[in-house]
């Protein structure tokens, strides 16, 4: 009883992490650029997810060859690709209208579901996809006849963002329980995601030539994107370890949580920053509903 009141504790705080790192990428994008700050959020994981975890489970990491194999793919999908476009979403059109549509993962990882592992839908996941529809849809509108930074022409592909998203989101579990099944460690599946997302980011950049120096990148925003990547860091800690303690059927509706704080928040506190409506607002509670209706009943 008392590890299952420790892990909707920590799946809380996971949850603030979340909408802390949100924000602070929304504020940081105001000078500074996506890239830059995936980079400093990327260094954080490294620091303090892949170092404690090789020094701890030195010599022996329990890595399969298969298991190497799903944790490098879910690097490539659910920090890559995801967290890039993730980022690119929150300074295009906001922190709190990116993240209640990235928070349609669970509906993604559902479909993917039922198509690779031939999971059958009920009722009460019928029920969520409307829900997460209804919202994404409801936000759409905000963004194309509120934001005047947006065009109309380009607000439906400005919408694609945090839906991809969202969808690189959807698969990593997938790749990430196929590695637990093989009996690797976490916080070693952990390191490897982040270790694979680091040295593929780093290898694009430096194949484009687009790889700024350390200086570049903390000139512009520095403070911001430390603080992204230390509460990042938070939240993949707090997840983990709140998974290890309580079901993920309580742990993932309350981590889903995070869209209601950041909208809160930033009509807090950024109004000045972005627009902010009660119908936004509403249709993250819509949104999140849904998600919480289908990572319920995935379990089941």
């Amino acid at each position: 009883m008392v590890a299952a009141f420790v892990g909707i504790g920590l799946a809380m705080a996971g949850a603030v992490f979340l909408a802390m790192q949100a924000l602070f990428i929304r504020i940081g994008t105001d000078e500074g650029g996506v890239v830059n700050a995936l980079l400093v959020v990327l260094a954080s994981n490294i620091l303090f997810v892949v170092v404690p975890a090789a020094i701890y489970y030195y010599p022996t990491y329990q890595v399969t060859a298969f298991s190497l194999f799903v944790f490098v793919a879910a690097g490539i999908t659910g920090t890559v690709l995801a967290r890039s476009l993730y980022y690119l979403s929150i300074e295009r059109i906001g922190a709190s209208r990116t993240e209640p549509i990235k928070s349609s993962q669970p509906l993604h990882a559902t479909i993917i579901a039922i198509f690779v592992l031939s999971e059958t839908v009920t009722f009460e996941h019928l029920i969520g996809i409307v829900l997460i529809t209804t919202g994404i849809i409801l936000i759409s509108f905000e963004i194309t006849s509120g934001e005047r930074e947006i065009s109309e022409s380009s607000s439906i592909t400005v919408l694609l963002l945090p839906l991809t998203s969202a969808f690189f989101f959807g698969i990593e579990p997938t790749f990430v329980k196929l590695g637990f099944q093989e009996g690797t460690p976490v916080y070693v599946g952990l390191a490897i995601k982040v270790a694979t997302a680091s040295i593929g980011f780093l290898g694009y950049l430096w194949f484009v030539d687009r790889l700024p120096t350390p200086r570049s990148v903390l000139r512009t925003s520095g403070r911001w994107y430390i603080a992204a990547g230390l509460v990042n860091t938070g939240f993949l800690y707090a997840y983990y370890m709140a998974l290890e303690r309580t079901a993920v059927s309580i742990v993932v509706p309350i981590v889903q949580t995070s869209p209601l704080l950041v909208a809160f928040i930033a009509y807090l506190m950024l109004s000045h920053r972005e627009r902010v409506t009660m119908k936004t607002m509403a249709a993250a509670v819509v949104v999140v509903v849904g998600a919480i209706i289908i990572t319920l009943y995935s379990s089941i």
